[in-house]
């Protein structure tokens, strides 16, 4: 099995490292492409899981990105290495 390992350099914004990400895994699906981990950084960003609730956040002048992962609120941003993998459990 093959897996590519891939490193971005500079930061990725968030939401297109997203749209990428569910992108690999429709062409996994579909034998298209191979599984890949993705080592990267992102911009100063706060998400919020499933478990979020607006009370969460005492500042409402901070912009929040509404996720479909788990938890409450993450912050992503510049020094934090976040590694994304797309790996067919199957």
């Amino acid at each position: 099995m093959s897996i590519e390992i891939k490193r971005s350099i500079k930061p990725v914004n968030y939401l297109d490292a997203i749209k990428f990400l569910e992108d690999r895994v429709i062409k996994i699906n579909k034998n298209q492409a191979g599984e890949l981990i993705w080592i990267l950084e992102h911009p100063s960003i706060f998400t919020a899981g499933t478990s979020f609730n607006e009370n969460d956040i005492l500042d409402k002048s901070i912009k929040v990105v509404k996720t479909s992962r788990g938890g409450k609120i993450t912050w992503h941003g510049p020094g934090q290495l976040v590694c994304y993998f797309v790996i067919n459990l199957n």
